[in-house]
């Protein structure tokens, strides 16, 4: 039987982790699967059955600085990964790949390389494009989850990549909510700058006089709460926008809105707007790179498209929706496609066929 080992810096609450968990969980139908990370946080996800997690040895500090620091980090992890012998290791994320790649320099251990958000902001740098360049070359295979996350690459990366994209929680495939919709906009996301929720909540104060009724709850925890906070109150709509953190059953929490919005400037294939869609959701999201959104999304067909940044094209979509409530409907109805084209097994069946290539 063969061994994979997935690697990534750590399991927390994230959307990358929770891919490759999805993903190491089905693998351990045909495969020994392991987990190898460099920390535990604070929050995690649970790890499925069958799956074995290592924490590479945390690097004691010493007067040598990053450098040797560094070094020391990568020993550990080549260590474990002899230890182990895995017959591939796929690792997540963009700045780990490197690692990973440099740890394993001289081995004939093969390794895949996920790539989850946008490689042009990680690796902004003229520098860090060639380091990134250089790296990725060393990789017998990179999954990408859209074509536009090829762009920092050169035409080299053709021949080694393909695109995986993201398989659906299947918890978030079940019958629609059909009964009365409560007032409520919802969104669920990190509060980070890349989901850019101070466009959300702007936009929600130009129509919160026309609607009165209507709410908007952003899930998710981050280092903007406090400006973000700040803007609701500057706004003087605290009892109407809520920013409640994780939450355990964030499907429970949605499923009966009106609206899912997302308003991001950086996204893959982002979750969240996938498990709004599988539910039966009206859905608001930008257009923004590396392209998921607009992968997921036929304008007007199962949901709403908007430019990034534009609190105006926001605020109308907003109205939209809430106008014509029939029309929106509809396009919840058509978002619960999503189910079929991203089913679990479907995806993950290709990340074994993935696999199985790798000689």
């Amino acid at each position: 039987m063969k061994t994979i080992m997935f690697y990534v810096s750590s399991l927390a609450k994230g959307g990358a982790e929770r891919v490759l968990l999805i993903v190491a969980g089905y693998l351990t139908r045909y495969y020994k699967v392991i987990v190898l990370t460099d920390s535990i946080a604070e929050i995690e996800y649970e790890l499925p059955k069958q799956v074995e997690r290592i924490v590479v040895p945390p690097i004691k500090k010493n007067r040598f600085g990053r450098a040797i620091g560094a070094l020391a980090r990568l020993a550990n992890i080549r260590r474990e990964c002899k230890r182990q012998s895995p017959d591939v290791v796929i690792v997540f994320m963009e700045k780990a790949i490197p690692r990973m790649v440099l740890a394993l320099l001289l081995t004939n251990i093969p390794v895949i390389g996920a790539i989850r958000g946008n490689p042009g902001v990680i690796f902004a740098s003229k520098g860090k494009r060639t380091y990134a360049n250089i790296t990725y070359r060393l990789l017998n295979k990179v999954v990408l989850q859209t074509s536009q996350q090829k762009e920092i690459f050169g035409t080299w990366i053709d021949k080694k990549s393909l695109i995986i994209p993201n398989p659906i929680n299947e918890e978030f495939c079940v019958e629609p909510y059909y009964g009365l919709r409560e007032n409520r906009i919802v969104s669920v996301g990190g509060l980070a700058r890349r989901k850019n929720q101070a466009v959300m909540i702007e936009a929600f104060s130009k129509i919160a006089d026309k609607y009165p009724e209507m709410t908007l709850t952003i899930y998710g925890e981050g280092d903007l709460r406090e400006s973000l906070e700040s803007q609701i109150r500057s706004l003087n709509l605290v009892n109407r926008i809520h920013l409640p953190g994780t939450v355990g059953n964030v499907k429970e929490e949605i499923r009966k809105s009106k609206i899912f919005i997302m308003t991001s400037v950086d996204e893959g294939i982002p979750n969240a707007l996938m498990e709004a869609m599988a539910l039966g959701l009206p859905v608001i999201a930008t257009d923004c790179p590396c392209g998921g959104p607009a992968y997921l999304i036929e304008n007007e067909v199962n949901g709403l498209l908007m430019p990034m940044n534009n609190v105006t094209a926001a605020a109308d979509a907003i109205t939209q929706l809430l106008d014509h409530e029939d029309e929106a409907e509809k396009m919840g109805q058509n978002a619960r496609l999503v189910s079929g084209r991203f089913a679990c097994d479907k995806v993950c069946e290709q990340w074994r066929k993935c696999v199985d290539e790798i000689k």
